[in-house]
């Protein structure tokens, strides 16, 4: 777990390297800079929202993360586990699990904007404002389902966890509000991700559009048709 997160910092060290380098080169005038620093962006953020969500769901079930991601292998079998020694343990969990998803965002969002479509690009700040859609996404999916999970709406998926419900063990309603949370997190980056992604690229239409009927009005030697980020 530990080499997991070395990597991950190393991995957004490199991006910010590269983005340095880009910047030195090019100045103000590059793009990859820009592009290596909102990977790094939206994988940190999403690193930061895991960290943060596992937190605030290993106080509502200390017991998810104890008995089903099976860190009594690593504190032991003493009931109650130590909390701090549990909490950092989520903490290395959540940077695992979330990383990738934060960098899948970043790509599938730059990908949008490519400059090969034949379409004029977004700014990155522009493309930045799609992250606070995507952020609220995950909060509606992981209360939403969360809420599924609190009321047994999961409990079906899991003989084993319905079981748990039935003899009211281990505060199931509280595990399966968590499994829910963390099921209705992933579910919202996902939708938010796609939507992003159709965001700009119907905005870059948009543009495209705006150009064309300017062209039409005899501007057409003007520059307007051109795919080089807007600044």
């Amino acid at each position: 777990m530990n080499w997991t997160a070395l990597r991950i910092g190393g991995g957004l060290a490199i991006l910010v390297t590269l983005g340095l380098i880009d910047w030195l080169r090019n100045g103000q005038q590059g793009q990859r800079w820009r592009e290596y620093l909102f990977l790094a962006a939206t994988t940190a953020g999403a690193v930061c929202y895991g960290v943060l969500n596992d937190q605030i769901a290993c106080g509502i079930s200390w017991e998810y993360f104890y008995y089903g991601k099976g860190l009594d292998q690593l504190l032991g079998s003493g009931v109650p586990p130590p909390m701090m020694a549990l909490r950092w343990q989520v903490a290395i969990l959540a940077v695992a699990a979330t990383w990738w998803a934060g960098l899948l965002i970043g790509a599938v969002l730059l990908v949008a904007n490519h400059p090969k479509l034949p379409l004029p690009q977004l700014r990155i700040a522009q493309i930045l404002w799609k992250l606070p859609a995507i952020v609220t996404l995950c909060l509606v999916g992981a209360t939403v389902i969360g809420i599924v999970g609190w009321q047994g709406g999961l409990a079906r998926f899991s003989a084993d966890v319905n079981h748990l419900v039935e003899i009211d063990v281990w505060h199931p309603r509280h595990f399966m509000a968590v499994w829910g949370i963390n099921i209705g997190g992933y579910a919202g980056a996902m939708l938010g991700m796609a939507a992003g992604a159709l965001s700009i690229l119907h905005h870059r239409l948009r543009l495209r559009q705006a150009c064309t009927s300017r062209g039409a009005s005899g501007d057409r030697s003007s520059g307007l048709f051109t795919r080089t980020p807007l600044k």
